[in-house]
């Protein structure tokens, strides 16, 4: 549906508002649909049809993928150094399925994803080159911008994470969670993080002006029918009524009322009877279910996208490749994903260290800030939302790349937890 919306805005020759209906009762999928079509603007002379448009996206989705992981390996080279960044390219060389978004469609978690491991390249480079064991030095704001480019990080992760924010609203929990971080871990330069914050501020509410003005510019109508909104309680209905799955029960529960308030009012009554029904026993296995979806032998590295979630994709032409490479894809993400998932055994060892510091202060910091980004997404999805296979997608770069420098550094010649037992045992 985006993209029919993209191709229609683009070729449109009437007076007439090009805007689908669906995009009024779901406006959901408008930031993507607009960042699109920002992109072919300038070369809407060029896409002549509706498969050029779609072979253009895969090479944006690609290129974007391909830059944020760069900077992915980038920052963990200047925390970790290069074994470790190398133990990350490894292992997403394992997980093939980020080297090929050239297969997928454009939709707001497909391009969220680079800005948002882009943006934390640089909210670690902020806390990287600021942070200091010794006491606080009172400095002026302009020193404090001026120096360990400051500046140039501010705006580089203010932007880039409001993009992300502006395609998948939900960031907005990963802005939670590393302004605790930071808050933590970088007090000392509390203007710093206030300038940070409010950079970010800036950057949504210009881009959110920038979508309004194209909406305005392409005639798009707004529903003003209260009676078709979904009120907020029907994505918690869905994260708990049947397993965190999207269903027909789900539908006939959101569909029986067509006036707003009725319908609110039962939807919000089957959620307390559901919540109820479920009890404290009954939630836990709600929550290892929806873990089990997202990070499970069955997770989405490859047709899950176009079967399950995508059926009207089977026509295009690079499914057949993509069903090939599958079961490759499958085998190889499952390995990589299993030792990132078994690495977080080693956690305890990197934030309890007294005699021997494996882990510096950065890099038990940098740490954090990835499993914040990491761990945010994930009890987002399990607490409060509905879960898919397809779903971890914006959680697993973050998850592998924790996975990458606990490896990395357990089996490091230098400082390997498993040396320095042996060596201690040698001593004794």
């Amino acid at each position: 549906m985006v993209n029919e919306q993209i191709y229609d805005l683009l070729i449109n020759k009437t007076n007439q508002s090009p805007w689908y209906n669906y995009f009024s009762i779901f406006p959901n999928n408008i930031p993507i649909t607009n960042l699109m079509l920002w992109i072919d603007t300038p070369l809407k002379y060029f896409i002549t049809d509706f498969g050029i448009m779609l072979t253009w996206h895969a090479i944006i989705g690609q290129t974007l993928l391909v830059i944020a992981i760069f900077n992915l390996i980038k920052v963990s080279d200047l925390v970790f150094g290069k074994q470790v960044g190398n133990g990350l390219l490894l292992v997403l060389l394992m997980s093939p399925t980020y080297l090929m978004q050239f297969t997928q469609i454009a939709y707001s978690d497909t391009f969220a994803l680079p800005f948002l491991i882009m943006s934390s390249r640089y909210f670690i480079e902020i806390y990287y080159r600021n942070y200091t064991d010794n006491i606080e030095i009172k400095q002026s704001l302009k020193n404090t911008l001026l120096k360990n480019k400051n500046i140039k990080n501010i705006l580089f992760s203010s932007l880039l994470f409001s993009i992300a924010m502006f395609l998948r609203p939900n960031v907005i929990v990963v802005l939670v969670a590393i302004s605790i971080v930071l808050t933590i871990i970088l007090i000392k330069q509390w203007k710093l993080l206030i300038i940070l914050l409010s950079a970010i501020i800036l950057f949504s509410f210009t881009i959110q002006k920038c979508s309004t003005f194209t909406l305005e510019a392409t005639k798009y109508e707004k529903n003003s029918d209260p009676n078709d909104k979904m009120p907020i309680e029907s994505w918690l209905l869905t994260s708990y009524y049947l397993g965190g799955r999207s269903g027909d029960q789900i539908n006939e529960i959101t569909n029986k009322y067509h006036k707003y308030e009725d319908r609110k009012a039962y939807i919000r009554k089957m959620l307390l009877k559901k919540v109820k029904n479920l009890g404290p026993v009954g939630l836990v296995k709600t929550w290892s279910n929806k873990i089990n979806i997202l990070f499970g032998i069955n997770t989405d590295f490859g047709m899950q996208y176009f079967k399950n979630f995508r059926p009207q994709s089977k026509n295009i032409p690079y499914v057949k490749i993509y069903s090939y490479l599958t079961p490759k894809i499958i085998h190889l993400s499952t390995i990589s994903m299993l030792l990132s998932v078994m690495s977080f055994f080693v956690l305890p060892n990197v934030f309890s260290q007294k005699k021997v510091k494996t882990y510096s202060r950065q890099e038990q910091g940098t740490l954090l800030i990835f499993l914040a980004i990491f761990e945010s997404l994930t009890l987002f999805h399990v607490l409060f939302w509905e879960v898919q296979e397809h779903y971890v997608y914006m959680m697993l770069p973050f998850l592998l790349a924790t996975g990458a420098i606990l490896t990395s550094k357990i089996f490091s010649p230098k400082n390997s937890v498993l040396l320095l037992d042996k060596e201690k045992n040698y001593n004794a």
